[in-house]
């Protein structure tokens, strides 16, 4: 007994072509290059915002001036909801029309990490920089010059045997030493972090996947 097969001929692969193509043309509209476009930058921006949580859950390391402790309590410097972080300071714009979109973190101090050579930091109209040295001062979001506690200028001796200018409480029993709030200094070097944003394969994988994702809502029937 023979068993029917179909035979591929020249008309069923005109048929499977035009069937492709007419697939593939409800691309070329504007809806959905907006579906498109859109979808890749959300995902981009999400992966921004994950490895900057990401970044903000790592434990704080002890190494380096001013020796806060392990305890120093977050600022929200990677990923808050203050204001200040740099997740909340990506922006990203598409335009469908031209394919193309944008996602842009205005981030001084994300600049200054991700450039090796960056200038050194310093004051811009007082005569030093003031860094927290105490987890109160650490903790406390105004300015110095507004700190809870009476602050007097003494100089002290750092950790390392170094004496700094410094922003001091004096403590209520003269036999006991004064607390350092904040070491006054003329200009601090940024450092440099090369894992500050997240690599160039986990972006990419990113809008990879969220492509892919559009395209099967755009292609189902």
């Amino acid at each position: 007994m023979a068993i029917p097969i179909l035979n591929i001929d020249k008309k069923l692969l005109e048929a499977s072509s035009k069937a492709v193509e007419k697939r593939i043309s409800t691309l070329d509209t504007t809806a959905s290059r907006k579906t498109l476009i859109e979808s890749a930058t959300a995902a981009l921006a999400n992966s921004l915002r994950r490895h900057f949580r990401e970044k903000e859950q790592l434990p704080h390391t002890t190494s380096g001036f001013p020796w806060y402790g392990k305890n120093y309590p977050k600022r929200y410097f990677w990923y808050g909801n203050h204001g200040t972080s740099i997740a909340e300071s990506i922006r990203s714009e598409s335009n469908p029309s031209s394919l193309t979109a944008n996602v842009n973190i205005k981030s001084p101090p994300l600049a200054r990490m991700l450039d090796p050579q960056a200038a050194p930091i310093t004051p811009k109209r007082a005569k030093y920089l003031a860094i927290p040295a105490s987890l109160e001062a650490a903790s406390w979001r105004g300015m110095p010059r507004d700190f809870p506690t009476a602050l007097s200028l003494a100089y002290s001796k750092m950790p390392d045997g170094h004496w700094l200018p410094a922003l001091v409480a004096q403590a209520k029993n003269s036999k006991s030493s004064a607390t350092v709030h904040y070491w006054l200094v003329h200009q601090t070097n940024p450092r440099s972090d090369p894992q500050a944003m997240p690599s160039r394969a986990v972006q990419t994988a990113a809008v990879a996947s969220a492509l892919k994702t559009a395209l099967r809502k755009l292609f189902s029937p």
